[in-house]
């Protein structure tokens, strides 16, 4: 005969579901600040290569 035994706990999949869910919703805020800095570094990048291309050479 098989003993079917069920715990009153949780399996080690859905706590790691609950805490990637978690780890997502206190990411979503900071998601926008983080793409609005990554633009600054873009164009202040692109604005010295552009700067650099246009100054004269010595």
């Amino acid at each position: 005969m098989i003993n079917a035994r069920r715990s009153s706990g949780f399996t080690l999949i859905e706590l790691l579901v609950v805490i990637a869910i978690i780890a997502v919703l206190i990411e979503l805020p900071h998601s926008d600040e983080k793409r609005d800095i990554t633009i600054r570094k873009s164009d202040a990048n692109n604005a010295n290569k552009n700067a650099n291309k246009s100054a004269p050479e010595i």
